[in-house]
């Protein structure tokens, strides 16, 4: 029996479905799988869509409610992130009876069958987990995360310092140990990573470190700007090797495939994610946040204002190009709003029918020409 655990809430179960159906594309037929959810606030009708998702007897989904478990511990939240978060750190607990089982986030995507993970000799460390990488970039570019690290984490070796969304916790030898320290030290105070500072400054001494693909964390605006480019040359390695073949894609910055899907290995999360029963809540959730995104606000105001035909003749012939110059920087965007017409004119009739069907069409020729206009670059 291979036990792989996540941690979902309500809001975030149709990303986790993306996850999901990566994973059963990968299974082994002739193996076993359970999936535990640990949530608190997942709806009757979203758990049956999942549970719907589950197609083979090999694998079982159970939920397990932590509602009960958490209500008497206060941890320190920030930024984007939900206290579930911090439910891995009860997994030695509740899940004792497995000698070792995995935990990944649900902002993944597999590749490759997570049981060749549990084939792996990790000997008697308690965790295993892959080095965080775009960690090291940072800590190489920022003195006080760097001080961060060595200070309040106390790691004494910065190489050694992982990434808390795959990890292979190694049950028999941690719960040798008095596990209720590690969430006191959950508590204590307000960590930058939380949970993953957490697990990194309780076991640092007992980590077997995996190859940087079973956790590739992607290319991301945020980290190209403050991680990727001050990375050491051995970190850099890793990291780039891992990008050509990853086992386990790992969306774990700001911009999220779900609103950014111009980013790095976007488009393959959005391939499975039209596969899924919650599709069209994840496209409308994006349409939402495209109108109410400030960034997003400002390239509509840039292409409106592209328009010359005040100065010449001949900046109003190239307006056209101007916009399809536009359409091939930013594809995805522009692919998904086609989507989104075709979805809109399908329940729709008479007049709101053609106008949406206009659009869609409009978008369609945009995304057609963008497309012959980039090949003629290479005959430039």
């Amino acid at each position: 029996m291979i036990p792989i655990v996540f941690s979902v809430s309500n809001f975030f179960v149709p990303y986790f479905s993306v996850c999901l159906h990566s994973l059963l594309q990968h299974i082994n037929s002739s193996q076993d799988y359970i999936i535990y959810i640990l949530e608190q606030n997942i709806s009757d009708a979203n758990k049956t869509k999942l549970k719907k998702a589950i197609k083979t007897p090999n694998v079982k989904l159970e939920f397990v409610d932590f509602s009960s478990k958490i209500k008497d511990h206060k941890f320190i939240l920030h930024s984007h992130v939900t206290v579930e978060t911090f439910f891995k750190l009860y997994i030695p607990l509740i899940f004792s009876s497995y000698p070792k089982i995995l935990f990944c986030d649900a902002d993944i995507i597999f590749n490759a069958d997570p049981a060749q993970l549990f084939q792996i000799n990790i000997g008697n460390h308690k965790l295993a987990a892959t080095p965080c990488n775009l960690w090291n970039g940072i800590i190489n570019h920022n003195p006080q995360a760097y001080k961060y690290t060595i200070d309040t984490l106390g790691i004494k070796n910065i190489n050694t310092y992982f990434q808390g969304g795959v990890i292979i916790f190694n049950n028999k030898q941690i719960n040798k140990t008095n596990i209720q320290e590690l969430l006191s030290l959950a508590e204590a105070e307000s960590y930058i990573c939380l949970d993953q500072d957490v697990l990194n400054k309780y076991f640092q001494n007992d980590i077997f470190l995996l190859d940087s693909k079973w956790n590739y964390e992607t290319s991301q605006k945020t980290f190209r700007e403050e991680s990727i480019p001050f990375m050491d040359k051995e970190h850099k390695q890793q990291w780039t090797t891992a990008a050509q073949s990853p086992f386990i894609i790992h969306y774990s910055g700001k911009e999220k495939p779900w609103f950014f899907p111009e980013e790095e290995f976007a488009n393959k999360w959005w391939e499975l994610a039209c596969q899924t029963d919650f599709y069209q809540e994840i496209f409308s959730r994006l349409h939402a946040f495209q109108i109410l995104n400030p960034e997003i606000q400002q390239l509509r105001k840039e292409l409106a204002q592209i328009h010359f035909p005040n100065i010449n003749n001949r900046f109003a012939a190239n307006e056209y190009n101007t916009k399809l110059l536009f359409v091939i920087e930013h594809p995805m965007r522009f692919k998904l709003k086609k989507s989104w017409y075709a979805i809109k004119k399908a329940f729709a009739f008479g007049k709101r029918y053609q106008k949406y069907n206009q659009k869609y069409q409009s978008l369609k020729t945009l995304l057609k020409d963008a497309k012959k206009l980039k090949k003629s670059f290479f005959k430039i």
